[in-house]
């Protein structure tokens, strides 16, 4: 995808910032030209937004896994409660496929989000490195002292209530990135499937940072942990009535309308992973195929 990596993160977002935020940049003269000018308070809303936007960087297994699970979501939403944070940008290490925008394919690498009058609004970015193979191989070159590693794409402003809503009323061009962050911020509250560990930000940055006045930079590794379980179940004693299993099977990941909150009152989508159920000990279903995640 690049060649950044997590600990550069707080980095990459100050200068996506300061691109979103300069009023001469060759952004805003782009969109000037094409009669789009009128989008420049939008950039400057989101500009302050990454401002004070926590930091994640998603492992390659992690978007892997939020791509996969986001095609079978039940419902999404958009609270503060279904957030990892208030103001967020993630990368996902590898992308999550691609956003038709002007009928071009463009990928997906990371996506913003923040608070907006009009509710939330979020924010979708391609890698500068993917530009620069496609620009390439037609001999064309980015100029990289005006280009950040991350490039805005588009935004879509998402209405915030605490109704759920079902994925297919989303945008055609959204639906596919907003299922997989709202699959991805889903997984993020669950200790028993990722694992949130801080990354070691570069020194030089720490020490820019300093120099400032700015507080450390933080920046929180997701991966997923591991999903291979043994959930065995005993053999029943014959002389009792109920099932007795003469093998184990595999549970594919599907989520679950699980209850949580004050007296388990609310619910939420929550996935379970895969894992293996019958017997320890018996064979496994010749039939059955496994997945094993890994750190």
């Amino acid at each position: 995808m690049s060649n950044w990596t997590a600990s550069r993160l707080p980095k990459v977002r100050d200068g996506l910032q300061r691109l979103l935020a300069d009023p001469g940049s060759a952004l805003r003269a782009s969109l000037a030209r094409s009669g789009r000018d009128d989008t420049a308070a939008q950039l400057d809303h989101v500009a302050r937004s990454l401002g004070v936007a926590d930091l994640y960087w998603v492992a390659p297994e992690m978007a892997a896994l939020s791509v996969g699970a986001a095609e079978t979501i039940p419902q999404v939403r958009w609270t503060d409660a279904d957030r990892p944070s208030t103001h967020g940008l993630l990368v996902f290490d590898g992308g999550i496929g691609t956003l038709d925008y002007e009928n071009v394919p463009i990928p997906v690498d990371a996506v913003s989000w923040g608070p907006h009058p009009q509710g939330l609004l979020v924010s979708y970015y391609v890698a500068r490195g993917r530009l620069e193979d496609q620009l390439a191989e037609r001999g064309a070159r980015i100029d990289t002292t005006a280009v950040p590693p991350l490039v805005p794409i588009a935004g879509q402003s998402l209405a915030v209530d605490d109704n759920w809503q079902d994925p297919g009323e989303l945008p055609d061009r959204d639906r596919t990135v907003l299922t997989t962050l709202a699959a991805a911020w889903a997984l993020m509250q669950q200790p028993t499937v990722i694992d949130r560990v801080p990354v070691e930000v570069e020194r030089k940055i720490r020490a820019a940072y300093g120099r400032a006045g700015r507080g450390d930079p933080e920046v929180t590794l997701v991966e997923l942990r591991r999903q291979y379980r043994l959930s065995g179940q005993p053999p029943l004693d014959p002389d009792q009535p109920g099932r007795h299993y003469k093998h184990r099977w595999i549970v594919r990941g599907h989520w679950r309308d699980q209850a949580y909150g004050p007296q388990r009152s609310l619910r939420r989508p929550t996935w379970i992973a895969s894992h293996v159920k019958g017997p320890e000990g018996a064979d496994l279903l010749e039939t059955a195929t496994v997945n094993v995640w890994r750190r």
